[in-house]
């Protein structure tokens, strides 16, 4: 095998100059590392607090505090409405709502709990 001389020509193609990084590449670098680097949504962890007849609101309409704090309305909320009910419950959603988990029901399995739309919930 004869070795190329270091003066001999490359190849068209090898010669061209490979540029990686373009105007708009730095942009999109910076987008991509912000996206990677934005906190996650935490989910949050809801109990009902309400073991008496209803009716009740979801969303606390009516200044009721239904939960332990605000209500669910998230995809990775927990919403846990199992508790002791000493009376049938009747709770409306009031709006479109979107949790994560539900446990809903009466703990002990001896009132019902039933769930309506309410003023415009699904």
């Amino acid at each position: 095998m004869t070795p190329i001389p270091k003066n001999h020509p490359r190849p068209a193609s090898s010669q061209r100059k490979r540029k990686f990084l373009g105007p708009l590449d730095g942009l999109l670098a910076a987008i991509t590392l912000a996206a990677f680097a934005a906190p996650a949504v935490q989910a949050a962890s809801y109990s009902w607090t309400p073991t008496t007849a209803g009716p009740f609101n979801w969303d606390n309409a009516s200044s009721q505090n239904n939960w332990t704090s605000g209500f669910p309305n998230a995809v990775g909320d927990v919403a846990n409405m199992s508790v002791n009910l000493s009376a049938n419950q009747t709770v409306n959603l009031n709006q479109a709502i979107t949790v994560g988990s539900l446990t809903f029901g009466d703990s002990t399995a001896t009132q019902t709990a039933t769930l309506f739309t309410g003023t415009a919930g699904s």
